[in-house]
């Protein structure tokens, strides 16, 4: 996910994501970044509570025919 306020920054951090066959997802502005770290802290808790492998990801999914 990208956050920035920076439109030159984030425009180059999706090249880079691009370019490891990863598809970036732009989350908006920095103050974004609060309810990213939010979706952090529920991951690392529900890790902590199952005594999971600390590999699970968040995976974001589009609805059958978006594109």
């Amino acid at each position: 996910m990208l956050n920035s306020n920076d439109d030159d920054g984030k425009a180059q951090v999706r090249q880079l994501v691009e370019s490891t066959g990863f598809r970036p997802v732009d989350a908006g502005d920095l103050y974004m970044a609060r309810v990213l770290e939010g979706m952090a802290l529920l991951n690392m808790t529900l890790q902590m509570r199952t005594n999971g492998s600390w590999q699970s990801a968040w995976q974001l999914t589009e609805p059958a025919g978006a594109s």
